[in-house]
């Protein structure tokens, strides 16, 4: 969370003694506002069941076992971000839940690259197999607003084309602390709590990740924003990149994660329709206790300012000299505070050639 976004939202809600109850899709869009334009743009990869794609022919296709590489913008829309380096191969790589999509000879996008054309697909025995490896033919001279599938991949950037040169990295995500949204008064916080809050995945990541510091703002292209929690160390090359994730106020990203069992959901909803079941209560019954409640409210003492501020104005009766005096009906939202000179009247002898009044409330 940006400080700038925060000042937004602050802002947006205005001066207000309220306590307000809100989603944070509000705030955390404003966020991404605010980091969209400047963050720099990469890419990762999960690494279960990573699928090695091998080009095996098209216009523009490396050469075998060679790597090429070239300088493209960090963010396309912003130069000022600067640049990084992509790497190119015979042999790449993609992510399993896209291979699995693919079918025989349909084109898609290769993201800063260009069209491809898939050729074979190779996959276990069974049809819900993992797909195990893939051939494709480049076709650069598609049309890329064609094709419906844009996928994001990565090159060794070395000629031995294993995964295991690319940088490793987890990305993690954090789920809400209980699993209800407004606590009521009878609740138990004990039995609200999330089983599991933070979930990792592993993953591979362009090199360039490499040269992120701690706190460092990026987008992995269709995964979302991350914040760099545990940068890249060059003295213990095999400890992983650790990266945040940030919600981007969608829906999706702000979600509550865990899943309550649907017997304890509907618990709930039981236990109130068991209610509505009930014997309506006789008129007689209800005047009783109308006149019960009356009567209780009429011999209860005035009310006392709350001794935090209320969300709603409530209403009082003051003494215009602390426990004495006429009556002063109040209405406010204030809270209470203690006098300096305590709850009595305080006397202050004065000295006056003025003439008694009797006062006029008495």
């Amino acid at each position: 969370m940006t400080v700038e976004a925060i000042t937004q939202f602050m802002l947006l809600q205005g001066p207000s003694q309220a306590f307000l109850n809100l989603e944070w899709d509000v705030i955390w869009n404003l966020n991404k506002k605010v980091i969209d334009p400047v963050a720099p743009r990469h890419v990762a990869l999960e690494s279960h069941n990573l699928v090695p794609v091998k080009i095996v022919s098209g216009e523009g296709k490396p050469a075998a076992g060679q790597v090429e590489s070239k300088e493209v913008p960090k963010h396309k829309k912003n130069p000022d971000v600067g640049t990084k380096t992509t790497y190119y191969a015979d042999t790449i790589f993609v992510e399993q839940a896209d291979a699995k999509t693919f079918a025989q000879d349909e084109e898609l996008t290769l993201m800063d690259w260009g069209n491809a054309i898939v050729r074979k697909i190779t996959r276990g025995a069974s049809p819900d197999a993992p797909v195990e490896s893939l051939e494709v033919e480049l076709h650069l001279a598609g049309d890329f607003k064609k094709t419906k599938k844009k996928v994001t991949w990565l090159a060794s950037p070395k000629a031995s084309a294993s995964s295991t040169d690319l940088t490793p990295v987890t990305l993690l995500d954090y789920d809400y602390l209980i699993t209800k949204k407004k606590l009521e008064e009878d609740d138990k916080v004990e039995d609200l709590l999330t089983p599991k809050t933070e979930f990792r995945t592993d993953a591979v990541a362009d090199v360039n990740v490499q040269s992120l510091s701690a706190g460092s703002i990026i987008q992995f292209e269709r995964k979302g924003f991350y914040i760099v929690d545990r940068a890249f160390d060059a003295s213990a090359p095999e400890k992983r990149v650790e990266l945040i994730l940030i919600p981007d106020g969608k829906a999706s990203s702000i979600a509550l994660k865990h899943q309550v069992p649907a017997a304890a959901a509907a618990a709930p909803a039981k236990e109130a329709k068991g209610k509505g079941k009930d014997k309506k209560t006789p008129a007689k019954d209800k005047d009783a206790a109308a006149a019960q409640k009356k009567k209780a409210a009429k011999a209860a003492p005035a009310p006392r300012l709350p001794e935090i501020a209320p969300n709603e104005p409530v209403e009082t009766v003051l003494k215009s000299e602390g426990d004495r005096g006429y009556d002063i009906p109040v209405r406010t939202k204030m809270f209470a505070v203690k006098r300096p000179h305590g709850e009595g009247a305080v006397e202050t002898p004065v000295t006056t050639n003025m003439f008694k009044v009797k006062p006029i409330e008495e």
